[in-house]
């Protein structure tokens, strides 16, 4: 479910229509926390991939 609103976001549709389309069971709150898990996420592995590159 995560993925399928992060993509409707990157679509750029408003949280409001995701909200709609999913018959309210997704909330502006679940779709803001989806966005901040796939943001540490991202972040995460940046860092992982900054430190593999100053070992190397």
């Amino acid at each position: 479910m995560v993925w399928q609103v992060l993509e409707l976001v990157a679509q750029g549709m408003a949280w409001e229509t995701i909200e709609e389309q999913w018959n309210g069971k997704i909330s502006k709150e679940m779709i803001a926390e989806a966005v901040r898990l796939a943001n540490r996420s991202f972040m995460q592995q940046m860092n992982e991939l900054t430190r593999e590159l100053a070992v190397a």
